[in-house]
């Protein structure tokens, strides 16, 4: 046998890999080469001197914060958006002009009943027109189906959100070649459940605050959905990040 087809042999073993020849063959070819026998040992030091692997400190990390005192939170108010209420509105004036409009034609129609009548009717009108060209439902609509399209608002009150809307919570992390990853952990936050926050720098503050992260970015976007990026490092299990997060507030992990 050859000595480099006894070398790649080898080298296969070392690496866990199949080799390519027979071992009793390349073990035999061993026995009776000094020079194939001071090549292994060589690879075999160099693997000896290799760094060790980095430690596991998940353990740790989850010790730290389970010791950490969680703050007691208190739900907030919702908070009503302006186009639900234009629409609140615009029923309640619908529903008075046709209460004036039954009371005409039951009763004698006086001049004040026609005014009344004319005036909600105006106002139903007005405030339709109002609530249909609000400028965070035409921004809704116009960016439906398309990509988000996000500009940082970092100060802006939670509760200026509509309360059907929610925060969305992406988990990244940053491997050791500085290139950041998107983890697979994913938190749907109620924006009730911030409102004990006040805003959105207290936010940025507190989870800032966790051990191991680098970085909180918070943007709230035209479809009142705001993204909050958190850059962690990657010793950070999920289970820091999620347990951490759900101690500002009543929120709704989903994976």
């Amino acid at each position: 046998m050859r000595c480099e087809v006894a070398r790649e042999a080898m080298s296969a073993r070392l690496d866990g890999e199949r080799e390519n020849v027979p071992s009793a063959r390349v073990d035999e070819h061993l026995a009776g080469c000094a020079a194939c026998t001071a090549y292994v040992a060589a690879i075999g030091a160099l693997d000896a001197v290799g760094p060790d692997p980095a430690p596991d400190l998940a353990d740790r990390i989850l010790g730290a914060v389970r010791e950490q005192s969680q703050p007691v939170s208190v739900p907030g108010r919702a908070q009503w958006s302006r186009s639900r209420i234009l629409w609140t509105s615009a029923a309640a004036a619908a529903a008075l002009t046709g209460g004036l409009v039954v009371a005409s034609a039951l009763l004698p129609a006086g001049w004040v009943t026609l005014v009344l009548l004319a005036a909600a009717f105006c106002l139903t009108c007005g405030l339709t027109l109002a609530a249909g060209r609000d400028p965070r439902a035409l921004r809704r609509s116009a960016t439906e189906g398309g990509p988000i399209a996000s500009e940082s608002l970092d100060g802006e009150a939670l509760s200026e959100i509509g309360d059907q809307d929610a925060v969305i919570v992406s988990i990244r992390r940053i491997e050791p070649n500085q290139e950041l990853v998107e983890s697979m952990a994913t938190i749907t936050v109620p924006v009730d459940g911030l409102h004990c926050n006040g805003c959105v720098e207290t936010v940025t503050k507190d989870v800032s605050a966790i051990p191991g992260v680098q970085s909180v970015h918070i943007d709230l976007n035209t479809r009142g959905v705001s993204q909050v990026r958190i850059d962690a490092a990657e010793d950070i299990a999920d289970e820091v990040i999620d347990q951490a997060i759900r101690a500002h507030g009543n929120f709704i992990v989903t994976r």
